[in-house]
Protein backbone atom coordinates (compact mmCIF):
# COMPACT_ATOMS: atom_id res chain seq x y z
CA UNK A 1 0.00 0.00 0.00
CA UNK A 2 1.03 3.36 -0.76
CA UNK A 3 1.29 5.84 1.90
CA UNK A 4 0.24 9.40 1.36
CA UNK A 5 0.77 12.79 3.19
CA UNK A 6 -1.53 15.34 3.31
CA UNK A 7 -0.75 19.18 3.86
CA UNK A 8 -3.35 21.57 3.87
CA UNK A 9 -1.92 24.93 3.22
CA UNK A 10 -3.25 28.17 4.67
CA UNK A 11 -0.64 30.47 3.40
CA UNK A 12 0.08 30.76 6.68
CA UNK A 13 4.30 30.50 7.98
CA UNK A 14 3.75 26.78 9.24
CA UNK A 15 1.69 25.33 6.31
CA UNK A 16 3.94 27.13 3.75
CA UNK A 17 7.35 25.75 5.75
CA UNK A 18 5.51 22.25 5.26
CA UNK A 19 4.84 22.97 1.70
CA UNK A 20 8.47 24.29 1.00
CA UNK A 21 10.00 21.66 3.20
CA UNK A 22 7.78 18.68 0.67
CA UNK A 23 9.10 20.16 -2.59
CA UNK A 24 12.11 20.19 -1.52
CA UNK A 25 11.68 16.20 -0.49
CA UNK A 26 10.22 15.90 -4.21
CA UNK A 27 7.11 15.59 -2.92
CA UNK A 28 4.97 17.99 -5.21
CA UNK A 29 1.80 20.16 -4.04
CA UNK A 30 -1.14 18.29 -3.98
CA UNK A 31 -4.21 18.47 -6.57
CA UNK A 32 -7.10 20.76 -5.64
CA UNK A 33 -8.87 17.56 -7.12
CA UNK A 34 -8.96 13.81 -6.35
CA UNK A 35 -7.67 10.81 -9.38
CA UNK A 36 -10.79 10.38 -11.34
CA UNK A 37 -12.62 13.84 -11.17
CA UNK A 38 -13.03 15.09 -14.45
CA UNK A 39 -11.35 18.81 -13.43
CA UNK A 40 -7.76 16.73 -12.70
CA UNK A 41 -6.21 16.12 -15.81
CA UNK A 42 -2.45 15.37 -15.55
CA UNK A 43 -0.11 16.16 -18.26
CA UNK A 44 3.63 14.62 -18.89
CA UNK A 45 6.30 16.90 -17.15
CA UNK A 46 10.22 17.12 -17.54
CA UNK A 47 12.22 16.85 -14.16
CA UNK A 48 15.37 18.27 -15.04
CA UNK A 49 17.88 17.51 -12.24
CA UNK A 50 21.64 19.53 -12.03
CA UNK A 51 23.36 18.57 -8.63
CA UNK A 52 20.77 18.07 -6.14
CA UNK A 53 18.53 21.30 -7.78
CA UNK A 54 16.10 20.35 -9.86
CA UNK A 55 12.96 22.17 -12.16
CA UNK A 56 9.90 21.10 -13.76
CA UNK A 57 9.70 21.67 -17.65
CA UNK A 58 6.94 20.95 -20.10
CA UNK A 59 8.99 18.63 -22.61
CA UNK A 60 8.64 20.77 -25.57
CA UNK A 61 10.78 23.48 -24.17
CA UNK A 62 13.29 20.39 -22.88
CA UNK A 63 15.54 20.81 -26.31
CA UNK A 64 15.91 25.18 -25.89
CA UNK A 65 16.83 24.76 -22.36
CA UNK A 66 19.28 22.15 -22.63
CA UNK A 67 20.69 24.18 -25.67
CA UNK A 68 24.53 24.68 -25.22
CA UNK A 69 24.68 22.94 -22.20
CA UNK A 70 26.57 19.02 -21.99
CA UNK A 71 23.41 16.44 -21.50
CA UNK A 72 25.37 14.49 -19.63
CA UNK A 73 25.50 16.99 -16.52
CA UNK A 74 21.55 16.65 -16.50
CA UNK A 75 19.49 14.33 -15.05
CA UNK A 76 16.51 14.07 -17.31
CA UNK A 77 12.88 12.09 -15.86
CA UNK A 78 8.87 11.90 -16.42
CA UNK A 79 6.84 13.16 -14.19
CA UNK A 80 2.76 13.25 -14.52
CA UNK A 81 1.67 16.28 -12.90
CA UNK A 82 -1.69 18.28 -12.73
CA UNK A 83 -1.24 22.08 -14.60
CA UNK A 84 -2.31 23.76 -11.01
CA UNK A 85 0.27 22.15 -9.39
CA UNK A 86 3.05 23.06 -11.79
CA UNK A 87 1.45 26.85 -11.47
CA UNK A 88 2.22 26.49 -7.47
CA UNK A 89 5.48 25.49 -7.44
CA UNK A 90 7.84 28.19 -7.01
CA UNK A 91 9.72 29.87 -9.42
CA UNK A 92 12.82 28.31 -11.02
CA UNK A 93 16.16 30.31 -10.23
CA UNK A 94 18.34 28.66 -11.87
CA UNK A 95 21.37 25.67 -11.11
Amino acid sequence: MTEHNIISVSGGKDSTALLLLAVERREYPAANHTKGCPSRIEQLYKRVEVDGTSCIIEPSELTDFLDGGDPTEYKISDVMLAPEQVRRMQEFQGF
